[in-house]
């Protein structure tokens, strides 16, 4: 386990995020201790009829995203976090839903984690809607 209570299995670590639907799991397979690709599960997949495939498209966004983005930081002399925070975290954070919070909140906290454990991004303190919407896109 890591400090956080999250779970890991050979070659990946699964994160666990409480959101509006009940309990969403990312897991990013790592083998060799790189990136390689991101899974979700959770409640909405048994909910909701699209729930399932909706995780899925997700997941497979967020690998191809997160893989380019991982390239891209790690190709210059200094780590350059700012495609990831600014592009990916940025788009999942405070999405709408009818249910709060939303799993995409969820998902992206669910990376913040992950990306900082990995020191790709700085930890950061958890920044007010209002403060997000004040950021130009």
């Amino acid at each position: 386990m890591v400090p956080d209570g999250s779970l890991v299995y050979p070659d990946s670590i699964t994160l666990t995020q409480k959101c509006g639907c009940g309990n969403i799991y990312i897991r990013i397979w790592e083998p060799e201790g790189q990136f390689q690709r991101v899974f979700i599960q959770g409640s909405i997949s048994k909910t909701q009829d699209c729930g399932y495939s909706w995780m899925e498209a997700m997941a497979g966004i967020i690998t191809f995203s997160l893989r380019r983005a991982i390239a891209e930081a790690l190709s210059g002399p200094e780590v350059d976090s700012e495609p990831i925070e600014s592009g990916i975290i940025k788009q999942l954070k405070y999405q709408g839903c009818n249910k709060k919070p939303s799993c995409a909140h969820g998902i992206a906290k669910a990376l913040e984690k992950y990306l900082s454990m990995r020191g790709w991004i700085d930890e950061k303190e958890e920044v007010t809607k209002q403060e997000a919407e004040k950021v130009p896109l």
